[in-house]
């Protein structure tokens, strides 16, 4: 066997037992996970989008001044502008409805 396979085969173990050790994940992150595509606004042209993401099963306590996420519904709105053909500002005005109906302003 050469040092070339005997490296194929650590590596395929490793990825083995990576996939086999690993745990349910207990994690939220706090507002979104968003995959980007290469599409931006003409020049001068403004934009938004809003991204509603919701904690169905969550932690029920936080350390303040965390909210806990459990049945919380996270609003972010992505307001934007387009400058040239190939370049684009924008931001994040984030917030958040608690479980219990209540409105909380999260952070830009």
């Amino acid at each position: 066997m050469t040092g070339r396979e005997r490296a194929r085969i650590g590596q395929a173990l490793a990825v083995a037992l990576g996939l086999l050790a690993g745990g349910q994940a207990r994690a939220v992150d706090p507002f979104e996970i968003q995959v980007y595509d290469a599409t931006i606004n003409s020049p001068l042209k403004a934009g938004i989008e809003l991204h509603v993401n919701s904690v169905l099963s969550g932690l029920g306590t936080a350390p303040p001044p965390e909210l806990p996420p459990n049945h919380q519904t996270h609003l972010t709105a992505e307001p934007s502008l387009g400058l040239t053909t190939w370049w684009e500002v924008g931001g994040y005005v984030q917030s958040t409805i608690r479980a219990d109906g209540g409105f909380d302003f999260a952070g830009v």
